[in-house]
């Protein structure tokens, strides 16, 4: 049973500890109250809500792994460092978007900073001049990480600071005013503000960094490098971090979910006994029991965002595909609207049921006997030999919004299913499938090919379907989704094909939607040029890249 104090020899992070114990250095150390922590979690939270774009226009500035502890289960930081191009790109991308651009109510010349400080609430301070008391010291990078802390893991936020003494004087003059009033602590040393619950746990959190940061970590410093090229954010799981969730997880009340108490964890029971932890032989914690580390990177360049994720120790059932396997999203037709594609290994849902039933702690049994009573089906060797070796589903970009938005019935509707596999095994689970449907949407249509088999309700596009396609050789399509030659599971949306096919149909939807502005909707949708998704292995790393590009 976790207890609430750390092994010997690992730094301790609990605000319960004497404030009489000799710090290692002398640092400089307030307890305020929680507004002294508006300016460094102002510009964290910015980032949730859109301020990643104010905030990439920012100088350059330290690293705040430099000040978070090498131990950190979670990090995530906004890294305004890795180049000029990458700061202006992210207003730029940001500014094609009305919506956007209002909610930020940004323009490129603004003071970004003293808009960072309106946002966060900290302009209420009658006694606190932007300009005076917070522009002199306030720095340009910043990062949230969870440290071990007995029970549950304990937050902090990192902040560079250029003027040590001017971020005291301030910090010092922020008690009882901004949007939080609760108890924060604040240390700072080194060129950075460390804020937590305490000031005792920020101090020993600045401590414990000093003696090993996060930035030299050689976990930390590994996947986050694999995540590929710099970036303005960046974040990192350590080894421990999914057990830790677990444990934590396992102590939250199952509420909301119908499922009554949750097994192991009645009167007597300690925490970290139910089924979500690694104490119960099962759950999440077991799922990620080889999880070696996990580092993301986000990046801006030339009107394109991208998301770079690479990780290891996950079970192939868990991870972005099998090792070894293609989704084939390439051999789809080059008029494709929108796709998603999934190269499937053998017993993929059976695997995917039962690690469900392991972390839920609820028998699926009931629900598989009742759904195949409505199917018709069985479950779930029915499903897996539908979906063969791979399947793609796939909207045409010849597609009629109004037809797609009608209610009447699925007829002429230019989408289907694209599968991979023997045509005589699954033709079989496909004629159970078209008893199954209601009498409306009976007209399934199945075409047959070499190693091929594809279904849907639109005789020509099926056709075209179950023929092999060149979508692959498209490029815009390489561009969206470059590692389509080795990916496992690959999506890809254009945005722009077929006239634009997608505008067309958000702005039909807005039209048929009551107090909907149809133009409106367009404005936002039009700058949108193509988006992909791409996860492969590379030396035995699962990696995962997410591109969305603009006109």
């Amino acid at each position: 049973m976790p207890n609430d104090h750390p092994a010997a020899g690992q730094p301790e992070y609990l605000g319960a500890a004497s404030s009489t114990q000799a710090s290692p250095r002398e640092g400089r150390v307030r307890s305020r109250r929680g507004v002294a922590i508006g300016v460094a979690v102002g510009v964290v939270g910015a980032v949730a809500g859109g301020g990643w774009a104010a905030l990439a226009l920012m100088s350059d500035g330290a690293q705040p792994a430099a000040a978070v502890p090498a131990d950190a289960l979670a990090y995530v930081s906004i890294d305004l460092d890795p180049s000029a191009g990458q700061k202006i790109e992210a207003l730029r991308i940001a500014e094609k978007f009305p919506a956007l651009r209002d909610e930020l109510g940004l323009d490129a010349g603004d003071d970004l900073r003293r808009w960072l400080f309106d946002e966060s609430g900290l302009a209420e301070c009658a006694d606190l001049d932007y300009d005076d008391d917070v522009a002199p010291w306030i720095g340009e990078r910043a990062a949230f990480a969870l440290l071990p802390g007995g029970r549950e893991p304990r937050p902090v936020v990192a902040l560079a600071v250029d003027d040590e003494d001017r971020a005291e004087s301030a910090l010092s003059r922020l008690e009882g005013c901004g949007p939080d009033r609760g108890e924060a602590g604040v240390a700072v040393d080194d060129g950075y503000a460390v804020v937590a619950r305490t000031s005792e746990v920020a101090q020993r959190a600045l401590d414990a960094a000093a003696r090993a940061p996060l930035a030299d970590d050689p976990g930390f410093r590994e996947w986050t490098s694999a995540a590929g090229e710099p970036g303005i954010v960046t974040g990192y799981l350590a080894p421990g971090a999914p057990e830790a969730f677990a444990e934590l997880a396992d102590r939250l009340p199952r509420r909301g979910m119908g499922l009554g108490p949750r097994p192991g964890t009645g009167p007597g029971m300690g925490p970290g006994m139910g089924p979500w932890t690694g104490a119960s032989g099962g759950g999440l914690a077991a799922l990620a029991e080889d999880f070696e580390g996990l580092g993301a990177v986000m990046r801006f360049a030339d009107g394109t965002v991208e998301m770079e994720v690479a990780t290891a120790g996950l079970p192939d059932r868990r991870a972005p595909g099998a090792e070894g396997l293609v989704s084939g999203i390439g051999d789809l037709p080059a008029s494709t609207g929108a796709a998603f594609s999934a190269a499937l290994p053998e017993g993929w849902l059976q695997d995917a049921l039962e690690d469900l039933s392991k972390a839920s702690g609820m028998p699926l049994a009931p629900l598989l006997a009742a759904a195949e009573a409505r199917t018709g089906l069985s479950l779930p060797q029915d499903v897996e030999t539908l979906l063969g070796e791979g399947a793609s589903v796939v909207v045409d970009s010849d597609l009629d919004a109004g037809r797609a938005l009608e209610r009447e019935g699925l007829s002429g509707l230019r989408a289907g299913v694209r599968v991979v596999g023997d045509p005589d095994e699954i033709t079989p689970v496909l004629d159970k499938l078209r008893r199954a449907l209601p009498p409306s949407e009976a007209k399934l249509v199945v075409e047959r090919g070499e190693g091929v088999v594809a279904f849907g309700f639109d005789a020509d596009y099926v056709a075209a379907l179950a023929d092999p396609g060149r979508l692959g050789s498209e490029p815009r399509f390489r561009d969206s989704v470059p590692e389509a030659d080795r990916s496992a599971a690959s999506g890809f949306v254009d945005f722009d094909a077929g006239g634009g096919w997608f505008e067309r149909l958000v702005a039909e939807h807005a039209r048929q939607a009551e107090g909907r502005d149809a133009e409106q909707v367009r404005r936002n949708i039009a700058p949108l040029d193509a988006l992909g998704l791409s996860t492969w292995y590379d030396e035995g790393r699962q990696h995962g890249l997410l591109r969305l590009s603009t006109d």
